[in-house]
């Protein structure tokens, strides 16, 4: 750390610090020459591991520290030594097994190298050729973790700026077509050549790509891909913005949006902005919470009803509720240590009559309002309560309650696909589908968390009962509920059985919906901070999850355009 508190760059006050061992007996005297020099942090494991008399840990490249050792014979000495280069030719074998990183030709010089010194030491008998001994493992040892600092640290710059600008000209352009373009004129785009313009560039670009790397003109014919398709793309809505520029610039200065809706975007870019701070994306759950609690209340202001105001408050109660299943992650340390963080798989008894009581609750308000529709809806939902109940407590039956879980999933799927019947209320058709959506994540969610999705559907309801629609507060809301369901964006809070087999008692991510912005965002984060330290630990996972919920959403967003098409009349649905 540098003297005004800055930490993860590449100068000599961050990268280094004091290291000092004292030992009233001394030293073992071997290799003093090194005493007062630089160290390598990864000999810190090997050494502290020798001193405790145990062997290296796995995953450890690093050498032995023999001069703040206690003193032994050599014999010894030669036996920590050679326990250090077996656990590095184990790691060099797995390496190569499971990554092509590191070319094989290299890898094998290294086993080979590692092999000859372990054979080298039983010739060793004085300290003086311990000494050199020492001299040639530890060259030996700063070769390999050289090899492998080449593969680790190394960062395309180049790919990612690529990226970084496809991905900037896309929202760009996007947010100029959709803010700018007379509503009008929409089924006249989709009518034209513009639809069809877009499907020959992309096999034209994917043709010419393979047809290179066929003839050995490019090496990595994916990211050739994805460069053209993105660019390729990107002239093409550019052409796009072009030919409309007159509509977009007369419906700019005749429009004028209202405060709070500005309001609203401003807290969405803010709320991207600020992903730049590790401490933000830790605490970002909190912060969601704040800026839509405070969207929704300006909008509830502009309203000015007491009714408005009574919502307002409500979503606010909700959101309150919501907080105690916010999970906690490493980093925040009081709610950690207090075990905010540890999540079990299975639910206490409170937890089972809320899950049971909040699926009611769904179920009994979808057979009343949506018709024969809600039939369904029970079905499922009585069968994912039956699930908790009978895989609930150590005299529960797993195997009952995983069939159950089942039974609930085919008839969640026979019901959306119930869904594509012709009928002209599409707004009910939308209701439905979101009662199923809700089914599907108590599902997943378990027992535990069923209630927080509940919450999540009630504060939609209220926020949808103050405005009508505003896309800025709708993805404030829905990012917030990721957390507020109990993740985080690490790979250590994803809960994997599910994902194997329907039903199990443990919990995995519910989808949440968010738009590219944030995206794009947490990728320039995470470009911006690919040296340092919490790069592995916050931005990269930031990064993952993001782009993960970037594909949900528009997954989500492309099943409800198309369930919405389906039931307007001929007459709206061509618009």
């Amino acid at each position: 750390m540098v003297t005004i508190g800055d930490h993860g760059g590449e100068s000599k006050a961050e990268r280094t610090a004091a290291f000092f061992a004292y030992r009233g007996a001394g030293f073992s005297g071997v290799g003093d020459s090194t005493i007062g020099i630089e160290v390598q942090q990864t000999d810190f494991a090997p050494t502290l591991s020798a001193a405790l008399g145990l062997p290296p840990p796995a995953p450890s490249l690093g050498n032995l520290l023999l001069p703040v050792l206690p003193k032994t014979s050599v014999p010894v000495s030669l036996l920590q030594m050679t326990n250090t280069l077996k656990q590095i030719t184990q790691y060099l074998i797995r390496y190569g097994e499971e990554s092509q990183q590191v070319p094989l030709d290299r890898l094998a010089l290294l086993i080979n190298s590692t092999r000859e010194q372990m054979s080298k030491a039983v010739a060793v008998e004085t300290e003086e050729e311990l000494d050199v001994y020492l001299a040639d493992v530890k060259a030996l040892s700063e070769n390999t973790r050289n090899v492998f600092r080449e593969v680790w640290v190394e960062f395309d710059s180049l790919s990612m700026l690529r990226a970084l600008l496809l991905l900037l000209l896309a929202i760009f352009f996007n947010w100029l077509i959709t803010e700018g373009l007379p509503i009008e004129r929409v089924p006249l785009v989709f009518a034209s050549s513009f639809v069809p313009t877009g499907y020959a560039a992309m096999a034209v670009c994917i043709s010419l790509c393979y047809t290179a790397y066929s003839f050995k003109l490019i090496e990595d014919v994916v990211h050739a891909i994805i460069l053209s398709t993105g660019l390729a793309s990107g002239a093409i809505t550019s052409a796009l913005v072009i030919m409309h520029w007159d509509g977009i610039t007369q419906r700019w200065y005749e429009g004028r949006s209202l405060f709070y809706e500005r309001f609203a975007r401003g807290a969405l870019v803010a709320s991207a902005a600020v992903l730049v701070s590790n401490s933000y994306i830790i605490e970002e759950g909190a912060g969601l919470s704040f800026l839509a609690l405070s969207v929704l209340g300006l909008m509830a202001w502009n309203v000015g009803t007491l009714k408005a105001l009574g919502l307002w408050l409500a979503f606010g109660g909700v959101l309150a509720a919501t907080r105690n299943y916010r999970g906690c992650r490493e980093e925040q340390g009081d709610c950690w240590t207090a075990g905010g963080g540890v999540v079990t798989g299975q639910a206490s008894r409170a937890a089972l009559v809320l899950a049971l009581g909040a699926t009611a609750a769904v179920v009994a308000v979808a057979r009343r309002y949506v018709g024969w529709r809600g039939h369904g809806v029970v079905v499922a939902g009585l069968l994912a309560c039956g699930h908790w109940a009978v895989g609930w407590g150590s005299l529960g039956s797993p195997s009952r309650s995983r069939l159950l879980a089942r039974c609930s999933w085919v008839v969640l799927i026979g019901m959306f696909a119930l869904l594509w019947r012709r009928e002209r209320d599409s707004t009910v058709v939308l209701l439905v589908c979101s009662l199923l959506i809700y089914i599907a994540n108590t599902l997943v969610l378990g027992a535990a968390y069923a209630p927080a999705a509940a919450l999540a559907l009630v504060s939609g309801f209220l926020a949808l009962n103050i405005v009508s629609f505003v896309a800025c507060a709708w993805a404030l809301l829905a990012s917030y509920h990721f957390y507020g369901t109990g993740h985080h964006a690490t790979v250590g809070h994803v809960r994997w059985a599910p994902a194997f087999h329907a039903g199990d008692p443990n919990y995995t991510v519910a989808g949440h919906q968010i738009m590219a912005t944030f995206s794009f965002a947490c990728a320039l984060s995470a470009t911006i901070h690919c040296r340092h330290l919490m790069i592995w630990g916050v931005f990269t996972p930031k990064l993952l999850f993001e782009s993960a919920a970037c594909g949900a959403a528009l997954l989500g967003t492309l099943i409800g355009a198309s369930l919405a098409a389906w039931h307007l009349p001929a007459s709206q649905r061509n618009s």
